[in-house]
């Protein structure tokens, strides 16, 4: 498995982030703990609305009132 990590800041700022850029992707070991390694990612899914309104207003109900 390979991973890219991407880090971003100005130029003016790089002296000062870029020792924790590296320390942050460079300390990483193989993923072994199956409870980890075996989670699914959230799949979601895009619709397209003929209507305009509220983020809110095209949640399903259910969702509507757990906050």
């Amino acid at each position: 498995m390979f991973f890219r990590f991407v880090n971003y800041t100005t130029i003016d700022s790089y002296d000062a982030y870029g020792p924790r850029f590296k320390e942050l992707t460079s300390d990483f070991e193989e993923l072994t703990d199956s409870g980890i390694f075996n989670i699914h990612p959230v799949r979601l899914q895009t619709v397209k609305t003929t209507r305009s309104g509220t983020f809110r207003s095209f949640l399903p109900s259910d969702l509507k009132t757990s906050q």
